[in-house]
């Protein structure tokens, strides 16, 4: 039996439960953009197969579909779009393995275009495991009020855009393709990936119980995300400030 996954106990305050919820519904949107992409990849292609044959017209529907569904992901974001998402690009498979059977049936002695591609259904693994992934937070993200989540993106870009040369409350960190910035302040930081894939905030209680080793001259911080599990690493420069943060939390160490 699997053991059930816990999230570490900073992510249970209601600040960190609606940022997850603002964090999840970027996430979907990021998704919206990649569908729109796709969808009209696939309305391309289906015009001029429906030029070529009739009967791929409902190609080209599906690829509609998906490129409205990706429409309504990035202006209101939600998970059914992202579930519409993920079964269409599946039918779109299902379509192509179908197609090439009628093919080979009707013209058994001709070159048949074989349709078979993995590609939609790679696509529709990614669509499916992110609906799957947020679905615990599906009663957050409906709740979000409009007014914060213009609120905190502005925050976010506001933050994005300063530099961490010059800012001594802003650190830069990265975890293997994702990139993390925080602001530090008083007595938490305020932390977000580049994407706002995940944004949430740590006390310096919260953040040094998360340090793997305290003594490293690159920190590293591990997480039990209410999604996932996620570690960012900060180089020489960033470690620095963030023990000037730390302060009084390390006098107890011996550090």
């Amino acid at each position: 039996m699997a053991k059930e996954y816990i999230s570490d106990a900073c992510f249970n305050s209601d600040e960190n439960k609606v940022l997850l919820a603002f964090s999840a519904r970027r996430s979907i949107r990021n998704y919206g953009i990649g569908g729109l992409i796709y969808g009209s990849i696939l309305s391309l292609l289906g015009i001029f197969a429906v030029a070529r044959d009739i009967y791929n017209l409902p190609f080209l529907i599906l690829g509609l579909i998906i490129f409205f569904a990706g429409k309504i992901s990035v202006s209101k974001p939600s998970l059914f779009a992202l579930r519409i998402e993920a079964l269409v690009t599946l039918l779109i498979f299902i379509w192509n393995i179908c197609y090439t059977i009628l093919e080979l049936t009707f013209y058994p002695h001709q070159d048949v275009n074989i349709r078979i591609g993995f590609g939609p259904l790679i696509i529709f693994a990614m669509f499916y495991s992110q609906y799957r992934k947020l679905l615990p937070v599906k009663d957050l993200i409906s709740s979000l009020e409009p007014a914060f989540v213009k609120k905190m993106t502005r925050t976010c870009k506001e933050i994005r855009k300063k530099r961490a040369g010059k800012d001594p409350a802003i650190v830069d960190g990265y975890a293997f393709t994702r990139a993390i910035r925080g602001q530090l302040e008083a007595e938490k930081g305020f932390f977000l990936e580049k994407n706002l894939a995940k944004v949430f905030v740590l006390t310096r209680d919260d953040f040094l119980q998360a340090v793997k080793d305290i003594k490293a001259k690159k920190l590293r911080i591990d997480l039990n995300y209410p999604l996932e599990k996620v570690y960012y690493r900060f180089d020489r420069k960033n470690s620095v400030k963030l023990r000037d943060w730390l302060g009084d939390k390390l006098s107890n160490l011996d550090v």
